[in-house]
């Protein structure tokens, strides 16, 4: 089946947030934390470290399916093309509901808690 211009014109804006996301602050804090919890446990094997890739991977899904939440909100209309047409969930909040689950089976094959998360935390401020 050909895309449509319109498909492709969004796979593409998809690709440029995507990039957008793992450029941000948050992302390289949350993975460096990430990193930081896999050395101090003597975790840190390439096998491990791949986890924390698929962890931040599913990260970048939610910040996506969040966007489009925000952009047509929890509702959405359809055109199946066959005359039948209305509104539904947003598949976005299905997406993101998965992609958590996935996060935190990850975060707990890790044997990481958010209780071990120390981002810019320090001494004084716990």
């Amino acid at each position: 089946m050909a895309m449509r211009v319109k498909d492709l014109e969004a796979d593409v804006n998809k690709q440029n947030e995507a990039m957008k996301i793992r450029r941000t602050k948050q992302f390289k804090q949350i993975r460096d934390d990430l990193m930081v919890q896999l050395i101090k446990t003597g975790a840190n094997t390439p096998a491990f470290e791949n986890m924390v890739d698929q962890y931040m991977d599913f990260y970048v899904t939610t910040q996506l399916c969040r966007l489009d939440i925000q952009n047509r909100g929890v509702f959405v209309e359809y055109d199946n093309g066959g005359g039948q047409s209305g509104v539904t969930d947003n598949p976005s909040i299905n997406y993101m509901r998965q992609a958590n689950t996935q996060m935190i089976k990850i975060l707990q094959y890790l044997k990481i808690s958010v209780q071990q998360t120390t981002v810019g935390e320090t001494d004084d401020e716990l």
